[in-house]
């Protein structure tokens, strides 16, 4: 209890929810309706954070763009979903991706039809309803969920000037484009896996991996968040989808959050993706410590570790739909796997720079956690280990 007493001075007013929702199971015996007194301060954080948000948003835009918040509701309102931080995107994505043509004798994957995207890509010049210029389609390096706009609107909500990579709906980020290595995996008929690839999972799901190695019957494997797929459900990378089904949900805890992929031949592992490199995974981290993670849908973002138990880390690191199953880092350590908010209203995730810390704090089971509890059922993913270091596709870069 006193921690969270410190935590409601010292945090900002997203944090506070988060104090309120660990507290309130420790209310005593003796307090009057704890319910519904629970329930109405809950309701009045989140009423004050969804104000805090629309204030931010709104000067913002108005100094930016000459218009306000309720000018792009829609496209903000687009980021509510179910549960989880997993992007729902539409059952043809993932048929282009599953039907992607055969990868040649060269190890060259032939270039599909856009006529199959759920959001195709237009001619060169073209400009779509939403403000953003499309450019000329390219096999190598466009696909599904894979958008560059550069109206003023979209610089402005990334943070930054230039072209924007919006890899899920209802961000703003300049999302991860498709690493080197990734490429240089396909083009030997391989997808890539390691610490924050993007997976497609099922016909519906978009989601992170956290990491991949093996297990200790020598299985290609990889851990994602479980509500991202459900055992059979097969498993494509989103930054080399042409390859094909590289793998497939094995096994999932609806307790622990996580999901167990096994890899198939089509599937190479690494330690090191797009910058992020894992070379120790375990231990709690530490309060107040510095935590990043590299997700999807917002990239490599850090934020402060505000409690950490044996189960579960909450951290005010940023994240929103498509970031579920990220890998939570204490410098190249994993400590956890990203799952989703404190706060049931995904309206209060972490959507833009421009929030600063005003977004609901992220809930993540510990790997200790999950790691443990897969050797106590002994099947997949058991006696989990990373990959050697290096590879034949590893590339040195860090963020």
């Amino acid at each position: 209890m006193p921690n969270l007493v410190k935590l409601r001075r010292v945090l900002p007013v997203t944090v506070i929810g988060m104090g309120l929702l660990l507290g309130a199971p420790q209310a005593s015996a003796a307090e009057t309706d704890p319910v519904t007194e629970f329930n109405g301060q809950v309701t009045s954080v989140v009423g004050q954070i969804q104000s805090d948000i629309d204030r931010a948003f709104d000067g913002a835009l108005r100094a930016g763009t000459g218009i306000g918040a309720a000018e792009t509701a829609q496209r903000l309102n687009e980021a509510a979903i179910g549960s989880g931080l997993g992007q729902i995107i539409p059952d043809n994505v993932i048929e282009a991706a599953a039907a992607a043509a055969p990868v040649t004798a060269t190890g060259t994957p032939a270039s599909p039809a856009t006529a199959a995207y759920a959001d195709p890509i237009q001619p060169a010049g073209t400009v779509a309803t939403t403000g953003e210029v499309v450019d000329t389609f390219d096999a190598s390096r466009r696909g599904p969920n894979y958008h560059w706009r550069s109206d003023v609107l979209s610089q402005l909500m990334a943070g930054r000037p230039g072209p924007v990579l919006n890899r899920v709906t209802g961000s703003w980020f300049d999302g991860p484009d498709i690493p080197d290595e990734s490429f240089a995996a396909q083009r030997e008929g391989k997808s890539l896996f390691g610490p924050g690839t993007p997976v497609f999972i099922g016909p519906k799901t978009l989601c992170t991996l956290g990491v991949a190695g093996y297990d200790a019957e020598g299985r290609a494997v990889g851990i994602t968040a479980g509500h991202c797929g459900k055992p059979g459900e097969m498993v494509i990378s989103a930054d080399s989808w042409p390859v094909g089904p590289a793998g497939k949900v094995v096994a999932s805890s609806r307790n622990y959050d996580y999901s167990v992929i096994e890899f198939n031949d089509r599937a190479a592992l690494t330690r090191s993706y797009n910058g992020v490199t894992v070379n120790s995974v375990g231990g709690s981290p530490v309060n107040g410590e510095t935590l990043c993670k590299q997700g999807v849908a917002t990239g490599h973002t850090c934020g402060t570790s505000w409690i950490s138990e044996k189960r579960v880390n909450f951290s005010q690191v940023c994240a929103m739909r498509g970031d579920s199953g990220a890998p939570l880092m204490a410098g190249d350590r994993l400590v956890g796997v990203v799952s989703g908010g404190v706060i049931p209203d995904h309206n209060l995730s972490c959507r833009t720079p421009l929030q600063g810390p005003f977004f609901m704090p992220t809930a993540s089971p510990t790997i200790d956690a999950i790691t443990d509890n897969l050797d106590a059922r002994g099947a997949e993913g058991a006696g989990f280990v990373l990959p050697p270091e290096g590879g034949p596709f590893a590339v040195a870069r860090s963020h």
